[in-house]
């Protein structure tokens, strides 16, 4: 792995000379093409080299976000992930997490609001949940929303903006979250 600076000159060229150095490697004097094995190179960059857009923003301490464009498509998905061990002892309340902080943010304090301004974006749709994986579990994060290029206005940055706002500013009293919210994803739960 070699991180590539966006500045840097010939950076497919360099990518092409990798590629050729690795395959050399595995490729024995006299051995013929087609057992060379199929390789996959990641190239991770600072930006899209072809829209200049940043690839990478630190959003918080330990917390990064990565794009990766694809064009066949007319909307967008974010999705923010956070892998948790799974414990008895925290199972429910990992279960309660996602739909709690759903329910409102210091900005957007009831669903109503969310709800309102996510038509604002366009219809963007958000879910939030939990699921297992292997020994643990996942709670997750997702907005889908209309391209940019679609509308003329940068709604990604509105939409990273509202994620942030979710995953940092749930709305919270004093001791926690809001329990009449809290008490109602309990029942939900149950149910």
């Amino acid at each position: 792995i070699e991180p590539q600076c966006y500045k840097q000159k010939g950076v497919y060229h360099r990518d092409r000379y990798y590629g050729s150095m690795i395959d050399t490697s595995i490729l024995k004097a006299g051995q013929d093409f087609s057992e060379l094995p199929n390789r996959c190179i990641i190239v991770l960059t600072e930006k899209d080299f072809t829209s200049n857009t940043p690839m990478i923003q630190h959003i918080k301490n330990g917390v990064d976000f990565r794009l990766i464009p694809a064009q066949k498509f007319k909307t967008n998905v974010i999705s923010v992930f956070f892998n948790i061990p799974l414990s008895k002892s925290t199972v429910t309340k990992a279960a309660l997490l996602p739909s709690v902080m759903k329910r409102g943010t210091e900005k957007h304090k009831t669903m109503n609001e969310i709800s309102k301004y996510l038509d604002e974006l366009y219809s963007a749709t958000l879910r939030a949940g939990i699921r297992s994986k292997g020994d643990g579990e996942v709670i997750y994060f997702t907005v889908e929303y209309i391209r940019d290029k679609f509308i003329g206005e940068n709604l990604t940055q509105k939409i990273v903006d509202l994620l942030k706002e979710f995953i940092f500013c749930p709305l919270a009293g004093d001791d926690g979250f809001v329990e009449e919210y809290l008490n109602g994803e309990k029942e939900n739960l149950k149910n």
